[in-house]
């Protein structure tokens, strides 16, 4: 991963893939990247505050559209269920600790009401399932994220997807315009000052015709 310059730690545009073997029967699904009517979320807005987690929801059918009785499908033994990309802020640390909680259990406790997350860790509005008598259902893992050196952003990029589109564009000027925020696009902010100028719309525009910087 390399680190987004000047912005917090955030979810890609593009930051889940489901996994093969799983794609055609569940949907995989970031629960707190959406801010709306939350207190808490990855990217909060004015009186929020921010998640240090990110909490992830495999669920299936992936289609819930046909009538009759629902069969939920069961995940795959061992493949990949998805992979997350996510962008670092310029002031991360090179080395990140992760903890990763799942469930020990194949199948929620007959407790569980239908429908329900078979593990709930610190959801308040959730059972707590994180038991099962006077044994836990949690199990974790721990692990290291790399940071690796990058550059700075591409002006007016904002997934820094390596090319500035014109939808970008249009956000860049929104911003300008006092009708956005800037952390919707900080690659738009040259230099870090909380607003986007001409100039700074113009350093995108180039983007757009003649490509990236350095690339």
């Amino acid at each position: 991963m390399s680190p987004a310059e000047g912005g917090p730690d955030r979810l890609a545009s593009d930051a889940v893939t489901v996994g093969e073997a799983i794609r055609d029967d569940f949907r995989v699904v970031v629960e707190n990247a959406e801010c709306v009517n939350r207190t808490r979320c990855l990217c909060p807005g004015a009186g929020q505050t921010r998640d240090n987690f990110v909490n992830i929801v495999v669920y299936g059918p992936k289609n819930l559209d046909e009538p009759g009785q629902v069969t939920i499908p069961a995940l795959p033994a061992s493949a990949e269920l998805f992979s997350l990309k996510l962008l670092i802020g310029s002031n991360a640390p090179d080395s990140i600790p992760l903890h990763i909680f799942n469930q020990t259990e194949d199948v929620c406790p007959p407790s569980a009401p239908q429908f329900s997350a078979c593990l709930s860790i610190g959801d308040e509005s959730a059972k707590d399932q994180t038991v099962s008598g006077s044994r836990s259902q949690v199990t974790y893992d721990d692990g290291t994220l790399t940071v690796e050196a990058g550059g700075p952003p591409c002006p007016g990029d904002c997934d820094l997807g390596k090319k500035v589109e014109v939808n970008e564009l249009i956000t860049g000027i929104n911003i300008a315009l006092g009708k956005a925020s800037v952390g919707v696009c900080e690659p738009a902010d040259i230099n870090e000052d909380d607003e986007v100028t001409i100039d700074e719309l113009v350093a995108a525009v180039g983007s757009a015709i003649n490509g990236c910087p350095g690339l």
